[in-house]
């Protein structure tokens, strides 16, 4: 717990100043080569390499031929940018959703960009994994379960007892094998009486209560008559499966994930708390509540091209 609050305080502090490291397209002088115009707008090889990195990352992209991808990523970049040109040109980023979508889109990438800044600072060892592991551990057990198998009020020219004898002779996994024919619990008549795998404690619905909790006590193979109410019950238990815990050394890798994510959205949520604490914000209610009256005609829902 001190090393979170430690490097919360740290990532705080790194993020506090207002300057922001951007990887930029021009590094080198083959970075700034023209590799393309569309009017009086020039193409970068860096941002066309740029472009293509996440192109060929693409399992669906075509890698036999780099550079026909190279030319494909690059018409797409001039179709964008013409598009882009004859936005602007029509006044479409005056249009609510561009700008909705702008702010959005930088907030986005800034978030990303602090998300890495996170994950330089953040660290979890080993022995914080096994301590998170040690505190939830239920969270990492199986529960011991079993399968019972039943005959509902018996209709057969045996009594329950003969029945009872019978099916004790049958083999544990079959349940009462054909001698569920008999059954009147007609889900399961046709299955050997199985019901589902069923964790101690639970219920099964259309079962009563009273049946599992007597199954719980019987041994493997027993067959056991139980009355509820006006119903006779043979029930036989089939199987059973002991409670098993995952050990830490097959979660470790995972858990220390798990608690490296959960430690980098901490620090995020912090950074964007302290943010907000030094900025001005004030949410004007009465505005925000007040019915909408006027140019309703010219309001359309988002993602639908602006009037």
């Amino acid at each position: 717990m001190r090393n979170i609050v430690l490097l919360l305080c740290i990532f705080v502090s790194a993020c506090s100043d207002p300057k922001v490291e951007v990887d930029e397209y021009l590094t080198s002088n083959e970075g700034k080569l023209t590799v393309a115009m569309v009017g009086n707008v020039k193409i970068s090889k860096s941002e066309l390499d740029h472009t293509l990195a996440f192109y060929t990352s693409n399992p669906m992209a075509d890698s036999n031929d780099s550079n026909d991808s190279k030319h494909k990523v690059l018409n797409q970049m001039i179709e964008d940018q013409v598009l882009y040109n004859k936005a602007i040109e029509n006044g479409f980023h005056k249009s609510p959703e561009y700008l909705n979508n702008q702010r959005k889109l930088l907030a986005y990438e800034y978030k990303k960009h602090l998300q890495n800044k996170v994950g330089r600072n953040a660290k979890v060892s080993e022995q914080d994994a096994k301590r998170y592991y040690n505190s939830n551990i239920e969270n990492y057990q199986t529960k011991a379960m079993y399968r019972l198998a039943i005959i509902k009020n018996p209709e057969s020219k045996y009594s329950a007892k003969q029945l009872q004898v019978k099916a004790s002779k049958l083999k544990p996994h079959e349940g009462f094998s054909h001698l569920a024919q008999y059954s009147q619990h007609f889900s399961s008549k046709n299955k050997g009486g199985l019901l589902p795998w069923i964790a101690e404690n639970s219920r099964l619905p259309g079962i009563p209560n009273a049946l599992l909790q007597k199954a719980e006590a019987l041994e493997i193979g027993q067959v056991k008559q139980v009355k509820v109410k006006q119903d006779t019950y043979l029930i036989r238990l089939v199987s059973k499966r002991d409670a098993i815990t995952k050990p830490f050394k097959e979660l470790s890798y995972q858990l220390q994930s798990e608690l490296l994510n959960k430690q980098k959205k901490k620090l995020l949520a912090l950074y964007i708390e302290q943010s907000k604490e030094g900025i001005p914000i004030d949410i004007i209610e009465k505005n925000v509540s007040k019915p909408i009256q006027a140019n309703t005609d010219k309001l359309v829902p988002p993602s639908f091209p602006v009037r």
